[in-house]
């Protein structure tokens, strides 16, 4: 099936792209899954317990929950997770040729010669945020997921600079140059909820390294 893929050139300084839908109703079972099991006081580490970003003066950008796939299983089993493996969708032809013909020249040419990855879960709850950053690598690919119907407010995803908003839809799949100021709003509920009822976000990193160093 062809992926909804659209590209967001309304500012040429800030070109990034959006899927919905992007996991199948088969893989966001088997994510679904994986993120229950995650979500409990043992497993979901508070950002201030751990390397994040931060401003000039050293205080903490972020306030969420942080969950480290790549600390639980082996090089060898990462294709026991449905997060981890999901990484291999990010390689198909079909995006790459996407990305070619409506991304490029610009910063998204060196998508596809990107030969490494690194993944993290956030899990944004009642007062969580993240406030105007960058990551530290090429590209940033971002993946929301919340229980429907949705119980909270905010949570939505801005580049700062720019001043784009792109709402936070349960399934969508945006992709961008790391490099660009980006932040979280504030979540909210309405009532108070239990853990697990905000908003998840897979973010995968993509860079490049020497091939004999990637190896």
């Amino acid at each position: 099936m062809s992926k909804n893929f659209i590209a967001h050139l309304e500012d040429p300084s800030h070109p990034f792209l959006t899927c919905d839908n992007w996991f199948t109703p088969e893989e966001e079972f088997m994510i679904w899954k994986e993120l229950d099991y995650y979500t409990n006081k043992s497993t979901l580490k508070h950002s201030s317990q751990g390397p994040v970003a931060t401003d000039d003066e050293g205080t903490q950008l972020a306030s969420n929950f942080r969950i480290y796939p790549e600390k639980i299983y082996t090089e060898l089993g990462r294709n026991m997770s449905a997060i981890l493996s999901g990484i291999k969708k990010l390689s198909t032809t079909e995006l790459h040729s996407f990305i070619y013909e409506n991304l490029t020249p610009g910063p998204f040419n060196n998508y596809k010669g990107t030969n490494c990855d690194s993944t993290i879960v956030s899990y944004y709850h009642s007062g969580d945020y993240y406030k105007g950053h960058f990551d530290a690598f090429q590209f940033t690919i971002l993946i929301w997921f919340y229980k429907e119907p949705k119980t909270f407010i905010g949570g939505d995803f801005h580049f700062i600079d720019a001043k784009i908003s792109v709402p936070c839809i349960h399934n969508r799949m945006i992709i961008f140059p790391s490099y660009l100021n980006h932040a979280v709003t504030p979540l909210e509920f309405e009532k108070e909820k239990s853990l697990g009822c905000g908003r998840y976000t897979i973010t995968h990193f993509f860079y490049t390294v020497p091939s004999q160093e990637a190896n």
